[in-house]
């Protein structure tokens, strides 16, 4: 329920007149690809984000423990490349902080990011996560 909340108070603040989100990307998470294969991840990651053109990003997707995750942060960019910083829900510590890079794959609407080891998890969280985006402007 939780999870929930914090989703629509997201979708309240991009909606909202007090806040303002021009040339929003729509990005779809859909899966992950783990490091440690023994660890019984889930792979199938699918959600959805909104990341604003000042660099506002919100999101919700199904986590690898096999929960639902919210998440609120910034976006730097820089040609292809970017940068997120966030704060998320639905992990066993929370929120978590996270630094993600990623790489929007020139000409296509595919953007891969690198997903650094998790912190206070002793087990391996590294991996590669996919996502498509579209920008509706």
């Amino acid at each position: 329920m939780k999870n929930l909340v914090a989703f629509l108070i997201c979708f309240w603040v991009f909606q909202s007149n007090a806040f303002e989100c021009n040339e929003a990307v729509t990005g779809w998470h859909i899966a992950t690809r783990h490091t440690d294969r023994t660890a019984h991840y889930q792979e199938n990651n699918a959600g959805m984000y909104f990341k604003c053109k000042n660099g506002f990003t919100a999101g919700h997707y199904n986590n690898s423990d096999w929960k639902q995750s919210d998440y609120v942060g910034y976006s730097f960019e820089y040609k292809n490349l970017q940068v997120t910083v966030a704060m998320i829900s639905g992990y066993k510590i929370e929120p978590i902080p996270a630094i993600i890079p990623s790489l929007l794959i020139p000409g296509t609407p595919i953007r891969v990011a690198y997903l650094p080891q998790a912190p206070n998890n002793t087990n391996n969280t590294t991996g590669w996560h996919v996502m498509l985006e579209a920008n509706f402007r």
